[in-house]
């Protein structure tokens, strides 16, 4: 998949725990720097809590202690690859689950005044993994708490209605010159505006002369650069009336591979859609579909996606690829039935990204390849891991020459 097929979900808010964590922090090289009371919470003792510890960091003189702490993010903390593609909505009640468990193991340990040596040595043993895992729990915690108090707050909930709005087919200009007067952030404004440009197929002229204009002068000229490059890569467009036929191209892909859905339950959810609460990437969509119905059987939407599709079979000599090419455009090129298990182990799909994946992709691909009616387990390789903001500022730093891929 290349990043150009799906330009909209990069700029679009997840609502993944390790998706804000990499939208509101930056997640690089599998580790977050945050502020060293978040991180630094103690020995990881519950017993010390109770006790009046608090589970607060050992006092530290202040020219010693350092702002920020790396704190690691990577499957090897059972708790944070358990939580990592969670709806923020969810963790609140997974969290609280895991420490009351975790307490009621020291207390039951306690209570009993009868225990034997053999039962004594048993908990012993499991004292320095609960303590670990005690201290992972506080440090995701506090890191939950700090996002949840942007999740709540009016503007974030204002700006995820406008997000959606746009999806659907809105039109939000007033809304983003509200954000250009009040001097937001200048790549959030970027972000909505091309999400606007690429939901609604592009922004008709004067409104998109008199927003440009606006944004240069409130932000600088520097930015030209960027605003050139994201018109040519087909992120920002400039729509005339008499081409304005009232509906876009992402219309007819959102109906067609069903983007948007409301039903969602985030402690259980069914559908890739809770990654947003409502919807679906769709290069993960697209993904999907490739297995079942097959993207022979939906080629009408495919020919609406950016970007040229093939499906080949693989053989054991090599075909030119025109050839199977007009064997797909043909529709003679079917889906094989998927192949079964083996030993209770789902073979392996490999999905490629060229020009990067964002986390609510990987996400949704990870939901996709859990679910018991998905027959390959999904491994994801990408030229690397990318959000709405890294992907503007690659195209602010390095003018209009980024943002090719």
């Amino acid at each position: 998949l290349d990043r150009g097929v799906d330009l909209v979900t990069p700029v679009v808010t997840p609502l993944t725990y390790e998706g804000l964590i990499d939208e509101l922090v930056g997640i690089q090289n599998s580790q977050v720097k945050l502020d060293a009371e978040l991180v630094e919470t103690g020995d990881g003792d519950p017993g010390e809590e109770k006790k009046g510890g608090g589970g607060e960091a050992k006092a530290a003189p202040a020219a010693a202690r350092p702002s920020k702490v790396p704190l690691p993010l990577n499957s090897n903390n059972e708790l944070y690859k358990d939580i990592r593609d969670r709806n923020v909505s969810a963790l609140g009640n997974i969290l609280q689950s895991r420490t009351k468990s975790i307490q009621s193991a020291y207390d039951d340990f306690r209570s009993n005044k009868t225990a034997s040596t053999a039962e004594m040595h048993a908990f012993i043993k499991q004292i320095p993994e609960l303590k670990a895992l005690y201290k992972s729990l506080h440090q995701h915690i506090n890191v939950a708490a700090m996002i949840k108090k942007t999740t709540d707050s009016n503007a974030f909930r204002k700006r995820w209605h406008m997000e959606r709005g746009m999806l659907e087919g809105e039109m939000h200009m007033e809304e983003i010159e509200e954000q250009i007067y009040s001097e937001e952030p200048a790549v959030e404004v970027l972000k909505l505006l091309c999400l606007q440009s690429l939901c609604a197929g592009g922004i008709r002229a004067k409104h998109f002369d008199s927003l440009r204009r606006d944004f240069l002068q409130t932000y600088g000229y520097e930015y030209m650069l960027v605003l050139a490059a994201l018109e040519r890569i087909g992120m920002l467009k400039r729509k005339d009336v008499f081409l304005d036929t009232g509906s876009s191209l992402w219309t007819t892909i959102r109906r067609a591979f069903g983007l948007i859905n409301d039903d969602q339950d985030v402690m259980n959810p069914r559908d890739m859609t809770y990654v947003t609460s409502g919807y679906a990437p769709l290069s993960a969509r697209l993904v999907q579909y490739a297995v079942k119905p097959g993207w022979t059987e939906c080629q009408d939407a495919l020919e609406r996606v950016p970007g040229p599709t093939v499906q080949l079979r693989q053989s054991t000599s090599p075909t030119e690829l025109e050839t199977c090419m007009a064997h797909f455009r043909a529709g003679e090129e079917r889906s094989r039935r998927p192949p079964r298990p083996v030993n209770g182990k789902k073979p392996v799909l490999m999905v490629f990204y060229i020009g990067g994946v964002t986390f609510m992709e990987i996400a949704a691909l990870r939901h996709l390849s859990r679910s018991p009616g998905f027959p390959y387990s999904i491994l994801i390789v990408t030229t690397k891991v990318l959000n709405g903001k890294t992907m503007l500022a690659s195209m602010e730093s390095g003018g209009a020459g980024a943002g090719a891929a």
